[in-house]
């Protein structure tokens, strides 16, 4: 507005008009007046004001009304600034609901338009001591995060949040002249903070931390459209650890939900091939039964046989002997039947029949010893006879010209303590990785022959036995296979994983077999393999199960 104003100077008397001139910020720098020399006025005149006082009056009233204009555009400029700001918030949130990464983008933005020297986010700890987990500052200062303990305040601590908790909000222009304790001032210097403004996070109902805007070169009054921008963006920080909270819990509910839909997957193939192996067991124990009886019939009255023969042979001769001229009709029938032959024969038919009624009498044996089906709990057994009743399971596979060539068996054997362990599940992981040598034994040899670069290379499997110090034993089955390479071989124990052809495997042999060694005795199972140079898996075990009351049963 113009005023007016009257002064003499020495004789003379001036009336002056002048209005003030603001700056960008609005602060005043300056007057525009203009004067008059009143004593060269008549009296007439003196009352009248010049023919153009008005307009210059208008003049200076359309200059201060430019200044009003230029602070409210530049109110609007900040205004806009700060919807701009935090709409990147809150966009920032919608694209993404990483919080670090919200926190970092949001803190930038936000000191950049307050022009301050820090932006940070302080979480509090359950105990309402608190670290700094994010921040922005300006270049020459040094960074909060990661470089201070927990900060432990005792205001805060004591009164859980202090005025935070009421969702106040706190400006100071000058930590020196704040009425602070010393202790207090100290922490913040420790922040290099000259001055700064802090608004609360809330998740929910619950105050989970701080946004603080710090100035560390000097005091600084806090416009209250900063604190307000800063109270803003605090409450979308909030809505972004709520989301961000959601989501985590979302995504662990999903894997808890995918691992238990994958356990119950495994579970009941699992269970339906304990099914089939039980069943498979009973059924060679049953078969072993049922051939087991006759056998031993025909067994044990072979001895009888033998002895009838004998006596019958001995009676021929000595009728030869007596009455070397015998009627011309049993003469006849005599050389009819081949007396002589079948006098030499007879015996050696027995010594077959008694030889393949023992390899039936061994079978069977071998059977019963393979399902083990009067050994459910952990008892001490021979790994030795696990291992060659396997394998005599495995003999018309490894000597058959019909599944490919014939596959020598070397079996390096010392001498084992007897083991504590369930024998059936551990015969039938022999049966696995035996049988799996085998298969990669036929499918190798099938299609590259038996040559290795000119040289004939005889297919073979190695077992080899070896007590471990004085708690466990060594087991490995080596084959000299196309072997595997670590892409593969690092999948093997996986449920499912099968390099074998669609209806030949299942992919759970091997899987199921690390369970058995690994989960209920407490041993381990690796794999050796590289491509060209066979596969060789190492099991140990260890001697004693700790008592059959510490072991489960197997499933």
């Amino acid at each position: 507005m113009a005023q007016e104003l009257a002064t003499t100077k020495g004789r003379q008397t001036y009336n002056f008009v002048y209005t003030p001139v603001r700056d960008d910020a609005g602060e005043i720098c300056g007057a525009i007046a203009i004067g008059r020399d009143l004593g060269r006025l008549n009296a007439d005149s003196r009352s009248d004001p010049p023919p153009h006082s008005g307009q210059v009056e208008v003049a200076l009233e359309q200059a201060e009304s430019l200044q009003d204009v230029k602070a409210q555009a530049r109110e609007l400029a900040n205004a806009h600034q700060r919807q701009h700001a935090l709409a990147t918030t809150i966009d920032n949130i919608r694209r993404s609901l990483d919080i670090e990464t919200i926190f970092n983008t949001t803190t930038q933005e936000v000191r950049q338009l307050l022009q301050c020297d820090r932006v940070a986010v302080y979480r509090f700890n359950p105990d309402f001591s608190g670290i700094f987990v994010a921040e922005s500052f300006a270049e020459g200062w040094k960074a909060l995060v990661g470089n201070l303990p927990v900060i432990a305040d005792s205001y805060l601590q004591e009164t859980r949040g202090g005025r935070y908790r009421h969702n106040e909000t706190v400006a100071v222009a000058d930590i020196y002249n704040a009425g602070h304790a010393q202790c207090h001032v100290e922490m913040l210097e420790s922040f290099q903070a000259k001055a700064y403004a802090i608004v609360p996070i809330f998740h929910g109902e619950t105050l989970w931390g701080l946004l603080a805007a710090y100035q560390n070169d000097g005091p600084r009054q806090w416009e209250a459209y900063e604190v307000e921008l800063l109270a803003q963006i605090g409450v979308q920080f909030g809505v972004a650890i709520q989301q961000a909270q959601l989501l985590d819990r979302t995504q662990r509910q999903k894997e808890e939900l995918t691992q238990t839909l994958n356990e119950l997957k495994q579970a009941q193939t699992q269970l339906i091939q304990s099914e089939k192996m039980a069943s498979l067991g009973q059924l060679v124990a049953g078969i072993a039964h049922e051939i087991n009886n006759p056998v031993n019939f025909i067994y044990g009255n072979l001895t009888y046989v033998g002895e009838y023969i004998r006596d019958l042979l001995e009676h021929v001769q000595l009728y030869e002997q007596y009455y070397p001229d015998p009627p011309e009709a049993i003469a006849e029938h005599a050389e009819e039947m081949e007396l002589e032959f079948l006098c030499e024969d007879l015996p050696k038919i027995l010594g077959s029949m008694r030889v393949g009624a023992d390899r039936i009498r061994q079978t069977v044996i071998s059977l019963r010893n393979f399902s083990r089906l009067d050994e459910a709990t952990v008892k001490a057994v021979d790994l030795h006879e696990g291992l060659d009743s396997t394998l005599l399971i495995l003999q018309h596979r490894l000597i058959d010209p019909a599944h490919g060539p014939s596959i020598e068996l070397v079996k390096n054997y010392r001498k084992l303590p007897k083991v504590e362990c369930y024998a059936a599940p551990i015969n039938q992981v022999f049966m696995s990785l035996l049988g799996n040598a085998i298969d990669a034994i036929e499918s190798h040899f099938a299609s590259q022959g038996d040559s290795n670069n000119g040289e004939r290379v005889k297919p073979k499997i190695v077992v080899e036995t070896a007590p471990l110090g004085k708690d466990r034993v060594e087991i490995r089955i080596r084959d000299n296979g196309p072997g595997m390479s670590e892409a593969v071989r690092s999948h093997i124990f996986e449920p499912f994983f099968t390099t074998k052809p669609v209806g030949k495997g299942t992919g759970l042999g091997l899987s199921i077999s690390y369970q058995i060694i690994v989960e209920k005795h407490g041993g381990q199972i690796e794999c050796h393999s590289q491509p060209g140079e066979g596969t060789e898996f190492v099991i140990q075990l260890p001697r004693s199960q700790g008592g059959c009351e510490g072991v489960g049963h197997p499933e």
